[in-house]
């Protein structure tokens, strides 16, 4: 007799290949990850938007929900054995990299937009809210309760493609005026 635990082929798998290095990584990895999320269904450029002052900034996936632009930075960073391990300095890093960083951007670019409204190549001015979030390939740690990391309670702001399609769908995030914190309004 013979007993096969196929729960752990996946990290199996994943160890196999650790360091294997595509010659364009950082290229391929960021644009698999965005066409994944925007699916070719993006509601701004997702090459840079122009603002008529002569400044740009790329949206890597912007979404409608009602009067909600939700707009996506997309972070594509390899995760390291330490993370996997929960080593405390190696989750430090990937959070400043991956869930700090997507998150300033993404702020950046909502409060850019908010004083861009319409641009040459874009116009947000019939949505009331944006709400910016960032986007990984990997369900992320989340370092603090401060609503600053959260789109609701129990909800983070940098989810998975899979994650972000549930939310895109869920019903009740079509009413914003409750609910979902970090939006910025744009009235």
């Amino acid at each position: 007799r013979f007993f096969v635990d196929y729960a752990w082929c996946h990290l199996l798998l994943y160890n196999m290949f650790f360091g294997v290095k595509v010659d364009d990584e950082k290229e391929f990895k960021g644009e698999a990850l965005e066409q994944i999320v925007h699916k070719g269904k993006s509601v701004l450029p997702t090459g840079e938007c122009h603002g008529k002052d002569g400044t740009s900034r790329q949206i890597d996936a912007a979404f409608k929900i009602g009067d909600l632009l939700v707009i996506c930075e997309c972070k594509a960073v390899w995760r390291s054995f330490g993370v996997e391990r929960g080593d405390p300095v190696a989750i430090d890093y990937r959070t400043a990299r991956v869930v700090d960083r997507s998150l300033r951007e993404a702020d950046e670019k909502a409060v850019w937009l908010k004083g861009h409204l319409v641009g040459t190549n874009y116009d947000v001015s019939a949505y009331k809210f944006i709400l910016p979030i960032g986007i990984s390939p990997f369900v992320e740690y989340v370092p603090s309760p401060n609503n600053w990391y959260w789109i609701r309670s129990g909800l983070p702001r940098v989810l998975t493609p899979d994650e972000l399609n549930n939310f895109l769908h869920d019903p009740k995030n079509a009413t914003t005026d409750e609910g979902l914190w970090n939006k910025v309004t744009l009235s």
